[in-house]
């Protein structure tokens, strides 16, 4: 039943028979998510734990309990003489469905067509590659 997004897996959480769901990822991967995200400020909980939720919204009974999602962001110890190589957990995050695609489907969108967004700066990063293999493109 994955889907092979977070969102989707975190949902399946959201069923009263389900205690949660967890998706580990490598660090290399959540950094790549990031910009995906619109780079979400986690809230340290402390001792690793972080949070990724949507501020500004109002408790409801849906949400008043804790977050149904964990990702595990890790990393292989690369320096263990033990073989496979133990993973070392760099964070916890706690989430969930809602807070996932509010910041994919919104956060993002809306940071990639604002001022100064990404696509706002595409032609001048254009403009700028062009001009090292054409010097005279930028005169």
């Amino acid at each position: 039943m994955f889907s092979g997004n977070g969102a989707t897996v975190s949902k399946m959480g959201l069923n009263p028979h389900c205690g949660g769901c967890v998706l580990a990822v490598p660090t290399a991967v959540w950094d790549s998510w990031q910009p995906h995200l619109g780079k979400p400020p986690l809230r340290s909980l402390g001792r690793g734990f972080f949070m990724l939720g949507r501020t500004g919204r109002p408790r409801t009974p849906a949400r008043a309990r804790a977050p149904c999602a964990r990702i595990y962001v890790f990393e292989p110890d690369s320096h263990s003489a033990v073989t496979p190589s133990p993973l070392k957990v760099q964070r916890v995050i706690l989430t969930d469905a809602e807070s996932l695609a509010h910041h994919a489907l919104q956060v993002a969108p809306d940071a990639a067509v604002g001022t100064g967004g990404l696509i706002e700066l595409l032609p001048q990063r254009i403009r700028t590659r062009l001009t090292q293999w054409w010097p005279d493109f930028g005169a």
